[in-house]
């Protein structure tokens, strides 16, 4: 290939002349080798997907997790704040309150009449609900909202009968949707869930 001269310091350095077809083959060489070098297989885009899946599946089930942690605590916060409303009230009376007799232990009467009873110790209603039953939806046998998801105890009207049994619960969750069995509102105040009283309750060993 011809070339010419060009004069570096104190001699000559020869330096090869490139024409329009060296350049564009240069050039192709450069962007080949680029794709060679950046480009993915099928097996490392499957490899790629598989692990992005994988971590997405584990990202949701934690925040599932999350979620229903926080909504327990929620429930178990309005339980015990039940439990403050109780106990004044039978402070307040000398008797835990006297439940009529009603059709249906979830009629609108039986939840009206527990509302309008505590409402004098409760600062909102949205205390008798827990909010994951809330949100998926909680029915009674005619296919009407629950408005009270915390079923009261009834006693009878001494002040001392509602303390007189320690594994006694106040009140009852009206469902299973903590895992474990309801949750039950203790005399002490303290919060358990169903199969610590009662381990075999749903035919397994606790």
């Amino acid at each position: 290939m011809p070339s010419f001269f060009i004069r570096i310091s104190r001699g000559f350095f020869p330096f090869p002349r490139f024409g329009a077809r060296d350049f564009q083959r240069q050039r192709r060489g450069a962007y080949a080798r680029r794709l060679r070098v950046s480009a993915f297989t099928l097996t490392e885009l499957l490899v790629s997907i598989g692990i992005i899946a994988i971590l997405a599946a584990l990202a949701i089930q934690g925040y599932s997790k999350i979620i229903a942690s926080v909504a327990k605590g929620k429930c178990i916060g309005n339980l015990r704040n039940l439990h403050v409303c109780f106990a004044a009230y039978v402070q307040d009376n000398g008797y835990w309150p006297q439940q009529p007799d009603f059709s249906s232990a979830y009629s609108q009467q039986y939840q009206d009449w527990w509302l309008n009873t505590m409402d004098p110790y409760t600062q909102s209603r949205e205390v008798w609900k827990c909010p994951l039953l809330k949100k998926l939806g909680a029915y009674d046998s005619e296919g009407k909202k629950l408005e009270i998801h915390y079923t009261p105890t009834r006693f009878d009207a001494r002040p001392t009968t509602p303390y007189r049994w320690e594994k006694q619960p106040w009140l009852i969750e009206v469902s299973n949707i903590h895992g474990n069995g309801p949750l039950l509102l203790m005399p002490d105040g303290s919060i358990r869930n169903l199969t610590d009283l009662v381990p075999n309750f749903y035919g397994t060993k606790g």
